[in-house]
């Protein structure tokens, strides 16, 4: 639901224009989006350890094709 928001502007943007500050706040959320995970990561990291060191090597921070996927699939 998080990243329907910034999307919302081009959903809507045959009734709205699509201008600079909706892009620059697109980019400002995502920013954010991205800095909140790194640092979700880093204190997964302090309290699970080696455990969770390996679990990043196999896993993909972001896959939202992938996840997209398999929801799909599990319907």
């Amino acid at each position: 639901m998080g990243l329907l928001i910034p999307l919302l502007t081009i959903i809507f943007s045959g009734l709205v224009p699509y201008t600079i500050l909706s892009i620059i706040g697109s980019a400002l959320f995502f920013t954010g989006f991205y800095l909140e995970i790194k640092g979700e990561d880093e204190l997964n990291l302090l309290k699970w350890g080696r455990e969770y060191q390996e679990y990043e090597e196999e896993v993909p921070m972001l896959n939202f094709i992938l996840g997209a996927w398999r929801q799909i699939k599990r319907q």
